[in-house]
This record gives structure tokens, C-alpha cells and sequence, in this order.
């Protein structure tokens, strides 16, 4: 099974545990696969994605992982419906805000605070939502606050280890849906802000008696009727609403409405608020909810962790680390084919390095460029790791073994990543040569002894000269 071809989706809340499963596995390099949880799955016969769930909900901190993740997205729904209402006092608030000296309402004012400001934002957002680079700005303010309080949320009340890859699970989902759920509770709130200052202006109409004036100092001039006209259309369109002549536009715009245009002008600025700034959020709000019912985040079996589960899940044995029906190898067998690699990332194995509990926070290296498989510590994760190996699409162009230069190169593990070198070229890396001296151990024979091995079994080898990969010295 390609497993850059398979991408099942799940709910959110299964996807975010199976990925906090993973997330956890391969920052300790540890995957358990003799576990209840394991086996169980494992004779659940049912697909991939399905194994890999019943596994995870399986696991000892799964139901709690559940429980965290569900209550961080119905945190979500909660801020973001509280986001909603705090744009609804918003709206009665610079509704309530605006100037009405003697009664009298200046359009030009409530046009500005009311409609130009939010449709500019509005703007602004369609712009930004066009360019791929400014995409994560596009959530607007108020979906960036949601979002960052929903993480900090699920992920701080906590001290359990897993709460850490949880919240880098949200980050991920996050890069697939939060885009979309920041965007709403932004279109939201500003929904739910023109809601607020159309019903307060609505009731202030009701029970007060206003005229309109335009008071601006610097909008003039002979384009204030083409605009004034403009803006009116598609409230006629929609509405039906009575637009105001020439003539009394031109009367609003260097005095006061008469009596008689109060009702004119009042449902003519109603109108245009319902026109050009509810209905263009409302429309994107109810879009959105409707992405929403139908997105669910997609499950990238090409992930580390999960190639390492898919030989077990699938029937694999950890028995040997060979292909059935293939000779074992002979000790003077140490130039057997070799594969010419592939297009794909190269994928990084650490083998033995002896990491303690307190070290796990080094693994995974950062910034190494490639993908990370775990560690081969044990018969069994070799086997899970060629395995794995055999399973990815595309195919790695190389394989990087990360060794520790404390440990004496013996025969079984250059035997097996000469196995591995069938599949892609093997390039091994030593780590930790600064610390020979201090073991007491002679680093130009040890590294010798590793060179020697590699050359004899045709493989690359290099020496890194710090922990991160970085400043590395090339040997042959």
C-alpha cells in the first residue's frame, strides 16, 4: 500500500489522539508493539486508519487524551460563540456611540464607523486570503484569539508528557482547519456586530425622532450624490427600499432631511448597513459552518510513527529482519546489491544510541531535512524500521544511521544496514565523539574502527562534530 496515497480522514477528536499517540512514540523512539492495545488491534482486521485508532483508544492515556481533546474543541465552540456575542455589544455600542446633537444623525459618521471601517477589514482579509505567504494572517483577530486560547487552554491544565504533543497536534490541525475556524469566528463576530448596531438603530428609530445631515469636512463635493445613489441600489434590489431623488440628496448633504424624509433616510441607512456589511459576513459565516460539517482532517499514513505500526498491524512478525525466503547473510557476504534510492526525503534512523529518559527531549534532531523513522535499539524495531522502509512512497534517495561513537561497531548492526542498503545508499553518522576522551577512549581508533566497518560493508560515513547534525567532517 503507497503510503503517500492514503490520506483517510477522521473526526477531529480521534485524529487529534492518534496523532498525540504518535507525536509521543516518536519523540521517545519508543513503539510497544507486544502491548494489549497492539494485539487487540491487530486482530481487529480492519483497515489501516481504523487498526491505528483502536490502538491508540486502546492505550492506557488514550481515554484521557480524548477527554482533553474534546474539551478543547467544545472550548473552541464556547470562545468562539462568546467572540460572536462580544461583537454584538460592539455593535450596540457604536451604534449607541454616535453623535445626535438636537436630534440630529450624521450620515457621513455612522457611515464611516459603521460601514467603511469593517468592510476595509473586510477587504483586507479577501486580499490576504489570496497569498499563500499571508494565509495564516487571514483568520482575523478574533480567530487568532480564539484559536490561542483554545490551545493554551487544552494544552496548559496539565502537567502530563502528552500534553506537549497534543498541543503540537492542535498545531497541525490547526495548518488544515484552523485557517477556516479562525475565519469564522472573525466573519462572526463582524455578523453579529452589524446584527447589533442595525437592532439598536432600529430601536432608537422606533422611539426617537431624528433628521439627517451630512457633517463631514473633508467627503465633499458633486461625487457625494453619484455615491450616496450608489450605495442605495442594492438595498433597492434586495429590499425594496424608497430611494431618495437628487434633490434630496442634495439636501442632506448642505443641511438638514426635512420632516418629511426622516422615515426615508432612516430605513435608507438601515438598509445599507443590512446590504453592504451583514449580508457579505452572514453569507461567509454560513459558508464556513457548511465547510465545517463536511471537512474532517486527513491522517497521513506516510507519517514515521505509522509506517512503524502498519507491518505490525498488518500481520508483520519481528522474527527476523530479512524478507521470507531470502539467504541469511554470510560473514564474508558484506557487498550484496545495493539500491540507487529514490525521490523521497531522506529518512534518519537512530541506531543504538543509548538515549536515557532525560535525553528524549534531543530526539528527534531539528532542522535535519529528513524524515525521522525512530530508533533501532532492539531485533524487533529493526525489523519494524525495514519494514517501514519497504513501505514508503515515495522511495527515501537516502538512509542516515545516526550511531554513537560509545559504542563498539559490531558485525549484526553493519549487517543490517547493509540490508538496508539494498533498499537506498546507507550514510552513517557518529555521534558523540567528544565524549571518548572523557570515557576513556582513544577517538582516533574508535573512529577508525567505525570507518573500517563501513568501508568493508560499502557504506558512506561521516563524523558529526556537534549534537544537531551541523559543522559535520566528511570520511570515507
Amino acid at each position: 500500500m503507497p503510503a503517500n496515497t492514503s490520506h483517510p480522514v477522521l473526526e477531529p477528536v480521534d485524529w487529534l489522539l492518534v496523532e498525540t499517540i504518535r507525536r509521543g512514540e516518536e519523540s521517545s523512539g519508543k513503539f510497544i508493539i507486544d502491548d494489549p492495545a497492539t494485539l487487540a488491534a491487530r486482530r481487529a482486521a480492519a483497515e489501516p486508519a481504523r487498526c491505528i485508532l483502536a490502538r491508540a483508544r486502546a492505550r492506557r492515556e488514550g481515554p484521557e487524551i480524548q477527554r482533553a481533546a474534546r474539551r478543547g474543541l467544545s472550548g473552541l465552540r464556547a470562545i468562539i460563540g462568546l467572540i460572536w456575542l462580544l461583537g454584538l455589544l460592539a455593535g450596540i455600542t457604536a451604534a449607541g456611540s454616535l453623535p445626535a446633537a438636537a436630534g440630529v444623525l450624521a450620515l457621513s459618521h455612522a457611515l464611516i464607523v459603521l460601514l467603511a471601517i469593517p468592510s476595509l477589514l473586510l477587504l483586507l482579509w479577501a486580499t490576504l486570503s489570496l497569498w499563500p505567504r499571508q494565509g495564516k494572517l487571514a483568520g482575523g483577530l478574533p480567530g487568532r484569539v480564539a484559536w490561542r486560547l483554545t490551545a493554551f487552554i487544552t494544552t496548559r491544565l496539565g502537567r502530563e508528557p502528552w500534553r506537549a504533543h497534543l498541543a503540537a497536534s492542535l498545531a497541525a490541525w490547526g495548518r488544515q482547519h484552523g485557517r477556516s475556524l479562525m475565519a469564522l469566528a472573525s466573519h462572526g463576530f463582524w455578523a453579529a456586530f452589524f446584527f447589533g448596531c442595525i437592532g439598536w438603530l432600529w430601536l432608537r428609530f422606533l422611539g426617537l425622532r431624528f433628521d439627517f445631515s451630512w457633517e463631514s469636512t473633508l467627503l465633499a463635493g458633486p461625487g457625494l450624490v453619484s455615491l450616496i445613489e450608489f450605495l442605495g441600489l442594492l438595498p433597492y434590489w434586495l429590499f425594496g427600499i424608497t430611494l431618495p431623488d437628487q434633490e434630496q440628496i442634495r439636501g442632506v448633504l448642505h443641511g438638514t432631511s426635512p420632516a418629511a424624509d426622516r422615515a426615508l433616510w432612516a430605513a435608507w441607512l438601515l438598509a445599507v448597513l443590512a446590504a453592504w456589511g451583514l449580508l457579505p459576513r452572514l453569507a461567509l459565516v454560513i459558508a464556513l459552518i457548511i465547510r465545517r460539517a463536511f471537512a474532517r482532517p486527513a491522517l497521513d499514513l506516510s507519517e514515521p510513527g505509522y509506517l512503524r505500526l502498519l507491518p505490525v498491524l498488518a500481520g508483520g512478525t519481528a522474527d527476523t529482519g530479512r524478507k521470507l525466503g531470502s539467504k541469511p547473510p554470510r560473514d564474508d557476504d558484506q557487498s550484496g546489491p545495493r539500491g540507487t534510492g529514490g525521490e523521497g526525503k531522506p529518512v534518519l534512523v537512530g541506531v543504538e544510541l543509548g538515549m536515557e529518559p532525560d535525553n528524549l527531549a534531543d530526539w528527534p534532531p531539528r532542522d535535519t531535512g529528513c524524515r525521522v523513522l525512530g530508533h533501532a535499539d532492539d531485533r524487533g524495531q529493526r525489523h519494524d524500521i525495514r519494514r517501514a522502509l519497504e513501505l514508503l512512497e515515495p522511495k527515501p534517495s537516502r538512509i542516515i544511521a545516526r550511531c554513537s561513537a560509545l559504542r563498539t561497531p559490531d558485525r549484526g548492526t553493519a549487517r543490517w544496514l547493509s540490508e538496508l542498503a539494498e533498499l537506498a545508499p546507507v550514510e552513517i553518522e557518529l555521534a558523540g565523539t567528544e565524549e571518548l576522551a572523557a570515557a576513556g577512549i582513544t577517538p582516533e581508533i574508535r573512529i577508525s574502527d567505525w570507518e573500517r566497518m563501513a568501508t568493508g560493508y560499502r557504506l558512506e560515513f561521516r563524523v558529526l562534530t556537534d549534537g544537531n547534525g551541523s559543522n559535520r567532517k566528511s570520511r570515507r
